[in-house]
């Protein structure tokens, strides 16, 4: 049987070495930046620049920046706020609801998988609920983003592991049993006939025999993202002598502190109200893209118009259209009385140093066979400029709902668009 050992940074180190929970609570504190300020968008509106205040069983409470007046928020009128950043600074586990768990690991005797987290507790995990673990984070979010569509995409009956050296090894992952307690430093994977043995401080992330698991189906639209990483599917939020609870399909987590004080870890939460209709859920009835090049950009639904995943400058999202200059898509309506709501936004840029990127955005709705240009705004990355719009248009008598993005100066270098939760609410 395996002894109780944990995955730290540098390798595999006794659990008796890890740091107590309320010690790294009082130094990951002091290491936290200002509190994030971020759009909230809701079922039928969207707040500009606001922060999370409170985390309650069935609301939210957010301060906009613009307003000291407290803004109260049912928990089932959330759309999003903030953005998840991504498993780029600890090891984390992959469950089978889709849910991240960062921290510190370690095998116990009985063979289960433990978490140190910084800010919730977590019981023993059974292998049968990973679907993998990233062992060495990537060390940016783009990194993190390739490496997260990889792992999502492995298929086949074998057991998966990439190493740091990028090379990818199919076979039988088994964990060694060191009976004396020392130190693991390797895993052993099963090939054919043979068995090689590889260092652990190799291995960049394993996924699990993805066919046997079979296709993640996760049970709640609800997520909650943390500052270390962790992005949990939530079923259920209570609050229990002033700690947060959060129970995910066969987990229970509870913060170490109070709920006031695990606010201040939350740089993400998301929704999908029953009152919306999400553009990147409906078939588009056109769309085209008149490209100055002979290379033509598809339109990105839920990821971006090279098939990477939707992105601001600090972390992921999960929701949205992207639209490369000049493109335009029009969406069915059925007239009835409702809004439409998005935050359009020029996508970040990698290697580009200069700050090329400006667009012509146009919103366009058809009614009674006329179109009509209901909003016009530029979006450019030039100093002091609008590299973001907060949208809401009235639809109603809409058969059609248009969205136009057109190239304006340096060509069409940088000019990707993303409709972040572009939605229809209905009234």
């Amino acid at each position: 049987m395996l002894k109780e050992m944990s995955i730290a940074n540098g390798g595999l180190l006794p659990h008796q070495s890890r740091i107590n929970p309320p010690t790294l609570f009082a130094l990951f504190v002091l290491a936290l930046p200002v509190a994030a300020q971020s759009p909230i968008h809701l079922a039928d509106r969207i707040v500009a620049k606001s922060e999370l205040q409170s985390l309650h069983a069935t609301n939210l409470v957010f301060r906009s920046v613009a307003d000291p007046m407290a803004i109260e928020v049912p928990r089932e009128n959330l759309v999003r706020w903030g953005t998840w950043p991504g498993v780029v600074k600890q090891r984390a586990a992959w469950l089978a609801d889709g849910s991240w768990l960062a921290g510190e690991m370690h095998f116990n005797a009985s063979g289960k998988l433990e978490i140190d987290n910084d800010w919730i507790q977590t019981p023993a995990i059974d292998l049968p609920m990973l679907r993998g673990l990233v062992l060495t984070p990537p060390a940016s979010l783009r990194r993190w983003s390739e490496l997260q569509q990889q792992m999502a995409a492995a298929d086949g009956t074998q057991d998966i592991v990439w190493l740091n050296s990028r090379q990818r090894i199919s076979g039988v992952v088994r964990w060694p049993t060191n009976s004396d307690g020392t130190e693991i430093q390797h895993l052993n994977l099963e090939t054919s006939n043979q068995t090689t043995e590889i260092d652990i401080d190799d291995v960049q992330a394993i996924v699990f025999s993805p066919t046997l698991l079979g296709p993640m189906k996760p049970h709640t639209h609800s997520m909650l993202g943390l500052v270390d990483g962790s992005l949990l599917r939530v079923a259920e939020v209570t609050i229990a002598d002033s700690r947060v609870r959060l129970r995910l399909s066969g987990l229970d987590l509870i913060s170490y502190e109070s709920a006031a004080e695990f606010c201040q870890a939350i740089a993400y939460l998301s929704d999908q109200p029953k009152r919306n209709t999400f553009l990147q859920d409906l078939q588009p009835a056109s769309y085209r893209n008149l490209t100055e090049t002979k290379l033509q950009w598809e339109l990105g639904i839920g990821q971006d118009v090279s098939g990477q995943a939707l992105r601001s400058e600090a972390g992921l999202l999960f929701n949205g259209l992207a639209m490369h200059s000049a493109s335009q898509v029009a969406y069915r309506w059925d007239g009835s009385p409702g809004q439409f709501l998005a935050e359009a936004t020029l996508a970040p840029l990698d290697r580009l140093s200069a700050p090329l990127g400006s667009v012509q955005c146009q919103i366009l709705l058809a009614r009674e066979g006329a179109l009509q240009k209901i909003s016009e705004f530029e979006l450019t990355r030039q100093s002091g400029a609008q590299q973001s719009q907060l949208v809401d248009v009235e639809i109603a008598g809409a058969q059609l709902i248009v969205l136009l993005v057109e190239e304006a100066d340096f060509g069409q270098y940088g000019d990707q668009v993303f409709w972040l939760e572009a939605r229809c609410c209905s009234k």
